[in-house]
Parts: C-alpha cells; sequence; structure tokens
C-alpha cells in the first residue's frame, strides 16, 4: 500500500470513466459526459476535441506515442 500521509491521491496504473454520448434530436448537436465512478464527478464536453484534450492531461505520455485506441 503506498504512503498518501502528504494527503495526495496514489497513482492508478487503472482509469475507468463512464462515456455519455447522445443528442436530443437529430437537428441538436452531439452532447459529451464523462463521469469518474471513483470520485463521481461529471464533467460535460462541447466537442470531442475538447475531451480528447482532457484525456490528454489526465493521461501524460511519458516516453510513449500519443496513440488513442
Amino acid at each position: 500500500m503506498q504512503d498518501t500521509s502528504d494527503n495526495t491521491l496514489p497513482t492508478r496504473k487503472y482509469h475507468a470513466f463512464l462515456l455519455r454520448v447522445w443528442r436530443d434530436n437529430e437537428l441538436s448537436p452531439w452532447r459529451i459526459q464523462i463521469e469518474n465512478p471513483y470520485t463521481n464527478e461529471v464533467i460535460g464536453f462541447s466537442s470531442l476535441a475538447k475531451l480528447k484534450l482532457f484525456l490528454d492531461e489526465q493521461f501524460s505520455t511519458q516516453g510513449g506515442d500519443d496513440t488513442i485506441i
């Protein structure tokens, strides 16, 4: 078990998000939302590009490539 006495969260090797993508009707723009099941935090995005920016910030690659599979 990692020491978290400095009030920081331990580094995770696994992350999970619930992704929701929907639109109210055929003329509405797509809406995007993710929820962190660990914290119940819900974040909305107005585009896939903004979602990708958020994910890039969460998973900075050090020595890897930027390919999202």
